[in-house]
């Protein structure tokens, strides 16, 4: 099945879980809050990065600030990718009970990974397929995937032949439907915020910018006045729910004031009127 029917209401499975009320057991689905999360850093770029933080970023995916900003807007929604595994979904019951039978079966032996470090590991390959190239410490893939692992706040090592090698990934992170539906999502976010192909590079400035904007945008979207009422309307597909995060984003980096005032260019002396 291809990106354009798993964007629909009964294309990909939405029962992973990413967003948990204990009060009142709601339960979010993940799909949705990491294209929440996309869709946030889509109206912080156009609104809170500064002029020169997005060429920076441009610069550093070596891309044209539109392209950039897709790119941008994929890696803040896959942040969370590490949660499609196992032991994440096991750790709420009530929320875990409500995932296909496919993935129940799938489980496997269950680790501990924390789901940051499990973004990190899944998604250096799941950004290989999608043309990241995967080589040593300064490679696309390499800076992209520790990306993901840092929206916590701190960055994490990268070890590519043993932690985040595919036969620990396979061996950790469930069987192969896990893999597959991580896999869906992936190249569904990629469609969703439009991203035509691959940086072929990534600084580390770039990294670090991208990083940050993520953890706002993943604050922003994780908000419980952000996703509860998006838990309690009727279900959507992926394809109209990120119509609808685009304008929800909006409205709260608006309501946050997090956008930031457009200045003209003027003399010094012009705005300070009696100062040299």
């Amino acid at each position: 099945m291809g990106v354009v029917e798993d964007a629909r209401y009964d294309g990909v499975d939405r029962s992973p879980w990413g967003k948990f009320d204990r009060t009142t057991l709601r339960v979010y689905s993940l799909l949705f809050h990491l294209i929440d999360a996309g869709a946030v850093a889509g109206v912080l770029w156009d609104r809170f990065l500064t002029p020169s933080q997005r060429r920076v970023i441009s610069a550093g995916l070596n891309m044209p600030q539109d392209q950039a900003r897709s790119v941008v807007c994929f890696l803040a929604a896959m942040h969370d990718i590490g949660k499609l595994i196992p032991y994440f979904q096991a750790l709420e019951p009530a929320a875990h009970v409500r995932l296909g039978e496919d993935l129940l079966a799938d489980t496997g032996r269950m680790v501990h990974v924390p789901h940051a470090r499990a973004s990190m590991h899944a998604g250096l390959h799941l950004l290989g397929e999608l043309g990241f190239a995967v080589g040593g410490n300064d490679s696309p893939a390499v800076r992209a995937a520790q990306s993901l692992g840092g929206h916590h706040g701190r960055f994490l090592q990268l070890d590519v032949d043993g932690a985040a090698s595919a036969h620990r990934v396979q061996a950790t992170l469930g069987g192969p439907a896990w893999q597959d539906l991580r896999r869906r999502y992936a190249r569904l976010l990629w469609h969703l915020f439009g991203v035509d192909e691959a940086p072929e590079r990534l600084s580390v400035e770039a990294a670090v910018l991208i990083t940050g904007l993520t953890m706002v945008a993943d604050r922003v979207a994780s908000q419980r006045r952000y996703w509860v009422p998006n838990a309690d309307t009727p279900s959507f597909g992926a394809a109209e729910h990120h119509s609808r995060a685009r304008w929800q984003a909006d409205e709260e980096v608006e309501r946050l004031g997090l956008a930031r005032f457009a200045l003209d260019r003027i003399p010094f002396t012009t705005a300070h009127p009696g100062l040299e």
